[in-house]
């Protein structure tokens, strides 16, 4: 995720803070430092905050732990001002295991808010939300009512909630896991339009934003499945770019920014001795040639850090990997040379191809099946051309807290 800090690893897990969360410190010190308090109570605020996203994070470890005893990899943990993200690897289609990860996180939760209570209550302290009065108590009391308001809003049956995906598993046990999904989006939705009604009812501001919050997860976790349920089955080669246009690392700026003008490419392969060097990207090229020479080399501006897949890689998972990453292209290997392109946009048109397919036959799905056989994108460009490469990739997906 962009604009995030590292914070180090934990069980091999890189740890990360958006830099947003820095806005939400400086606004709690802010309210008990300059209303009526003092820089003191500024601080042990900001301290019992991040006392409180250790908890959010030990709830995302919770989900992490439990995805790789089931051989699902997370990529990293971030911390946003609203909780926390941990971008997994994939998210299994096996009812139990989504199940068990998804709640993983809220018996973390659940246990911290039983030690914050026996704590509150070994020091005799009231089971309140108090931030007025910042003591040992009240700072166990608070922690304990946040964890369990924490455990109760993450079982809310509705994307992207935890208790969503839970909802999702029992649901697939009997529907599948494509209809499970479009059953608990819809039921999800129901709950956030709920929500919303009972906010303008209650003049309640947190409810409304929850409702649009879980309104808008749902739909995004719909649309997702859809395309994911189109793709099955298909590998990379039914959707890749044939024809596509490359640069020399030698090649000078100048003339290379006449292909990237005359090319609909958001990258191009810099290609050396018929071996993949690197990726540049359309605009970090046009960055170059504003504020550079124009006879500098091609190779200044590429990037030589890149994932790459061949012709038979799942092309769902290569969806999930560029709708949630900040790659825009992926290049195709087969036997050392780069045969292809693949780019998101060319996933979702080749995703609405097959769905297309699927509802004017009443054999849809095999006809969808041998369709990607003969689909391809073009390229407009008569300097197109090929070369080669290698590498692997590690397609990730996301799960919110």
């Amino acid at each position: 995720m962009r604009w995030s800090l590292p914070l180090g690893r934990i069980f091999g897990i890189p740890v990360k803070v958006h830099f947003t969360f820095f806005f939400l410190l400086a606004y709690v010190y802010y309210e008990f430092a300059h209303n009526g308090k003092s820089h003191a109570a500024g601080l042990v605020a900001v301290a019992l905050t991040c006392v409180l996203f250790a908890c959010v994070l030990a709830h995302e470890i919770g989900h992490s732990l439990v995805a790789r005893f089931f051989g699902t990899h997370t990529r990293s943990i971030v911390l946003l001002p609203i909780g926390g993200v941990a971008l997994l690897e994939q998210i299994p289609r096996e009812p139990h295991k989504e199940i068990l990860i998804a709640l993983a996180g809220p018996f973390v939760s659940a246990v911290l808010a039983a030690l914050f209570f026996a704590g509150a209550r070994a020091v005799q302290a009231e089971v309140s939300l108090d931030f007025t009065d910042i003591t040992l108590g009240t700072c166990l009391s608070s922690l304990f009512v946040i964890n369990a308001v924490l455990v109760a809003f993450n079982l809310i049956p509705a994307f992207p909630m935890d208790g969503g995906r839970v909802f999702r598993g029992f649901l697939s046990l009997v529907f599948g896991w494509e209809r499970g999904t479009l059953w608990a989006v819809r039921i999800g939705q129901t709950l956030a339009f709920g929500f919303i009604v009972l906010s303008f009812y209650m003049n309640h501001l947190g409810l409304l934003l929850v409702g649009f919050f879980i309104l808008f997860g749902a739909g995004e976790e719909g649309r997702l499945t859809r395309t994911r349920a189109a793709l099955e089955g298909a590998t990379a080669a039914h959707a890749m770019r044939r024809n596509f246009a490359v640069l020399a690392p030698g090649e000078p700026l100048g003339s290379a920014i006449l292909k990237v003008v005359s090319c609909n490419q958001d990258d191009f392969p810099v290609v050396a001795g018929g071996v993949l060097m690197g990726m540049a990207r359309h605009d970090a090229l046009l960055q170059g040639l504003a504020h550079g020479d124009p006879s500098a080399p091609v190779a200044e501006f590429a990037s030589l850090r890149f994932t790459s897949t061949e012709p038979g890689a799942p092309l769902e998972d290569l969806y999930v990997l560029l709708a949630r990453s900040d790659r825009r292209t992926i290049p195709v290997i087969e036997n050392g040379a780069i045969v292809g392109l693949l780019s998101l946009e060319q996933i979702n048109r080749f995703a609405q191809l097959r769905r297309a397919l699927r509802g004017l036959r009443p054999a849809g799905k095999a006809a969808a099946d041998r369709a990607p056989q003969t689909y391809a994108e073009g390229d407009s460009n008569p300097g197109s051309t090929r070369s080669t490469a290698s590498d692997v990739f590690a397609p990730p997906a996301g799960d919110m807290t």
